[in-house]
C-alpha cells in the first residue's frame, strides 16, 4: 500500500502525508453546485477541490491510460475520441436505434467499481482509487476520472452489447450514456439490448429513438444519413448554448450529464471547424474560456 501511496505522490507532486490525508477524506473534498431542474427538483454536481482534483488528474493521465485501454466502441471520455467518431459508426444504415442509459454517473456504484478494477489492481490499490475518486458511493459529476471509470465499470457490458450485435450483423457504439446500435432490422433486438443493460446492474431511460432510413437520422448530435452534416439550425443553437454559459455559468447545464453536455458542445465545434473554420475557431476560443473560468 505504501508503495502505491508513494507513486500517487510522486505522481502528482503532492507531499505523501497530504496525499494519505486526502485518501481517508476523499468523499469530502468536493465543492457542490446544486442547479434547479425544469420539473422543479435539484441538479448536483461536485467539483472536487484543488488538491484532490490534482491526484485524480494524475491518475488519469500516469495510471489508468497508462494500464488500461478502452474499448474500440467507446468513445465518451477516451482521448481521440469523440461524438464525430461515435457517429461515424452508423453513417448510410438503415434504421439507426438510439437509447440511453437511465443517471449514468450516479448508477455507477462503487461496488461495480470495484469489481472492475481488481481486474488492474490488487485490493489495496483498488480501495485507494475507490476512495479518491467517488463521492456517496458512485462517481461524482465533476471529477476528471469519472468518465473513465464508468467506461470500466461498463465493460462486460459493452463487451456482451458487441457480441450480439456481431451476431446479428448490427453496428454498435457507446458514447458515454448514449447506445447506439444501427444495421438491417435494427429496431427488431431494441429489447433484447435493454435486457443486457438490466442484467448488468443499470437501467435505461423510456426515451428511445427508432430512426429508419429516409428520415433524418441522428447520433450524438450528427446527421448521420448519407454523410455526417450539423443542421443550421443545431449552429445556432450552440452560439445561443456559448452564451448562455458566458451569463449564466453552472446554471447553463441542462442535463445531469454535464460531463457530457461539454464534451457534446467540443465536438460540434471541432466537427464546424472542419467546415468553417473561422466560426469553429471563435467558437473554441470563447468555449475553451468558459471551461477555464468553471475550472472544467
Amino acid at each position: 500500500m505504501n508503495d502505491f501511496i508513494e507513486l500517487l505522490a510522486a505522481n502528482s507532486g503532492i507531499s505523501k502525508s497530504r496525499v494519505k490525508y486526502i485518501i481517508k477524506n476523499g468523499p469530502f473534498l468536493y465543492k457542490d453546485y446544486f442547479i434547479n431542474k425544469n420539473d422543479g427538483s435539484k441538479r448536483l454536481i461536485s467539483v472536487p477541490r484543488s488538491d484532490l482534483k490534482s491526484i485524480q488528474k494524475s491518475i488519469l493521465k500516469d495510471i489508468l491510460y497508462k494500464k488500461i485501454s478502452p474499448n474500440p466502441y467507446v468513445h465518451g471520455g477516451v482521448i481521440g475520441r469523440s461524438i464525430v467518431t461515435n457517429a461515424k459508426n452508423h453513417v448510410g444504415k438503415k434504421c439507426v436505434v438510439c437509447l440511453d442509459i437511465k443517471n449514468f454517473f450516479p448508477s455507477t456504484h462503487m461496488s461495480k467499481l470495484e469489481k472492475s478494477l481488481l481486474n488492474y489492481f490488487s485490493a489495496n490499490e483498488a480501495k485507494i482509487l475507490i476512495r479518491l475518486t467517488t463521492k456517496n458511493y458512485s462517481l461524482p459529476q465533476g471529477a476528471p476520472t469519472s468518465p473513465f471509470l464508468s467506461n470500466l465499470a461498463l465493460s462486460s457490458c459493452d463487451e456482451d452489447i458487441k457480441n450480439f450485435c456481431l451476431k446479428s450483423n448490427l453496428d454498435y457504439s457507446r458514447y458515454f450514456d448514449d447506445i447506439t446500435i444501427s444495421g438491417n432490422g435494427a429496431c427488431k433486438f431494441l429489447s433484447k439490448i435493454t435486457k443486457i443493460i438490466n442484467q448488468s446492474g443499470f437501467s435505461t431511460n423510456l426515451k428511445t429513438k427508432i430512426q429508419h432510413e429516409g428520415k433524418e437520422q441522428i447520433v450524438t448530435g450528427i446527421v448521420v444519413n448519407k454523410k455526417m452534416t450539423l443542421r443550421s439550425s443545431d449552429i445556432k443553437l450552440l452560439k445561443t448554448v456559448i452564451e448562455s454559459f458566458k451569463v449564466n455559468g453552472f446554471l447553463a447545464f441542462e442535463t445531469d450529464n454535464f460531463v457530457k453536455e461539454l464534451e457534446i458542445i467540443n465536438g460540434k465545434i471541432a466537427f464546424l471547424n472542419q467546415v468553417n473554420f473561422t466560426l469553429g475557431g471563435k467558437l473554441n476560443v470563447d468555449f475553451s474560456k468558459i471551461r477555464k473560468d468553471l475550472g472544467l
